[in-house]
């Protein structure tokens, strides 16, 4: 235990939807290849990760793809099961500027993960939390880990959530910088949206919906808004993904496919109109 020390950092912690039903839906081996693309895809970010998240933080920031690389090879994934945990660590009496990069990368490599997941026919719902845990190898432990578990569980839809002491500090730190374009990608990238929880939550407070900062999974946009007219045919979009690889869509998993829905909508009117309604 000697060689476990606490850590200050970030964790980001998302759960497979449906991941169970997909298990059980298809053959060993489909099962086997299919998961396999995703883990080979997070493992490798050179590959994908990498040029996404660099593509995103030139548009917006003065930096290099040797800073964002190194960046990324600083950030770990871990995944159990249906679990997929990223971590980044702060240095102790890490600069501002640094802690600045840090979560930017963080929060565009969580986007990247989020949005090519869902594209795949595997959405993820999850939380981003920040403060201090033990780490080391594959030992986790802290309140942050706790919270981010604890909140991930509790939606009822893919999305992304961010506490509140993880959303205030990254805006400090992003409101201190003199990039405008980073200003304006931060104010798009994370939004506040009444998230609808599930029946698990302990807290009689969290039980029907409560605002929280979400990730926004249309910045820049994944969505082509032209080809999505009308509800029915978002509504397909968002089933069609929750079915893809077999799965099977219960009343339960009908309600997160309709809540998750109705955040796109929401993220595309933001997306036109700069406002959320």
């Amino acid at each position: 235990m000697s060689n476990i020390r606490s850590q200050e950092g970030i964790i980001g912690l998302y759960d497979i939807l449906g991941y169970k039903n997909f298990l059980n839906n298809n053959s060993f081996d489909t099962a086997v290849k299919d998961i396999d693309n995703v883990l080979k895809t997070i493992a490798n970010s050179d590959k994908y990760i990498t040029k996404k998240v660099f593509d995103i933080f030139m548009r917006s920031h003065n930096a290099n793809e040797i800073l964002v690389k190194k960046l990324l090879r600083q950030m770990k994934w871990f995944v159990f099961s249906d679990t997929i945990i990223q971590v980044s660590t702060f240095k102790k009496d890490e600069r501002p500027g640094n802690k600045y990069n840090k979560w930017l990368v963080f929060l565009i490599a969580s986007l990247v993960l989020n949005r090519y997941m869902f594209k795949s026919g595997l959405p993820l719902r999850g939380a981003i939390t920040t403060g201090n845990f033990l780490f080391r190898k594959l030992c986790f432990a802290g309140k942050p880990i706790i919270e981010a578990h604890e909140l991930a569980n509790s939606l009822d839809l893919s999305a992304c959530v961010i506490i509140e002491e993880a959303y205030n500090e990254v805006a400090t730190l992003i409101n201190s910088t003199k990039y405008e374009n980073v200003k304006k990608l931060f104010n798009a990238l994370i939004i506040e949206y009444r998230i609808p929880k599930n029946n698990k939550s302990t807290n009689k407070d969290n039980q029907n919906q409560k605002s929280l900062f979400t990730l926004n999974l249309l910045v820049p946009k994944a969505l082509k808004l032209g080809i999505i007219k009308k509800d029915i045919d978002l509504y397909k979009y968002v089933l069609n993904k929750f079915e893809m690889h077999n799965k099977r869509v219960n009343e339960k998993e009908v309600r997160k496919v309709e809540n998750t829905k109705k955040l796109f909508e929401c993220l595309i009117d933001f997306a036109k109109t700069g406002k959320i309604t």
